[in-house]
């Protein structure tokens, strides 16, 4: 019986350490409120006073705003952004505080305005942009932010207008 009682108090013991680890990794919580008392934004702090984890931002009626995930005071991951009607307005992806990978910006009524690829804060890669109806608008490629090779542009039903290349338009040489 006694060994009973002293595995219940070991799994007790394991369960509030662990308990408190989580607390310690996620950290001090705190929110910010509207003058009308609506939560403005929640976060979690570490005992440096970095935000770390996920900051949440609301609108006043309490609609998610953004979503953003720190790393000691530092932008890491995958941050979103909503429009006051809940549809997402952004999806970007940062590393070290730097946009890196895709974001993707989107119309009011949910449907792609932009997707482009980063790399440390420069686009880079073919830049897609979308006409609020969803269909193609236009393609420019970009080498670390700068605009590169072919461009083409299409009307709001789809067909393409235009196809330039801006190597032979500027004299370059393709590389």
């Amino acid at each position: 019986m006694f060994g009973f009682f002293l595995i219940l108090g070991i799994i007790g013991f394991v369960l509030n350490i662990s308990k408190a680890v989580e607390e310690e990794e996620k950290g001090e919580k705190r929110e910010a409120y509207y003058p009308n008392g609506k939560l403005f934004a929640r976060a979690y702090f570490n005992k440096k006073g970095e935000i770390n984890g996920i900051e949440e931002r609301f609108y006043e009626n309490g609609k998610i705003k953004a979503k953003l995930h720190w790393c000691k005071n530092v932008l890491e991951g995958i941050s979103e952004f909503y429009y006051e009607n809940g549809n997402l307005e952004a999806r970007i992806n940062y590393f070290k505080g730097m946009k890196n990978g895709i974001t993707e910006k989107f119309y009011e009524n949910g449907n792609l305005m932009l997707k482009a690829n980063f790399k440390n804060d420069l686009i880079t890669g073919v830049v897609e942009e979308y006409y609020k109806n969803g269909k193609l608008k236009s393609k420019v490629s970009y080498k670390n932010g700068i605009e590169e090779e072919v461009l083409e542009f299409y009307d709001e039903l789809g067909e393409q207008k235009k196809k330039l290349d801006l190597d032979s338009l500027l004299n370059r040489k393709n590389k």
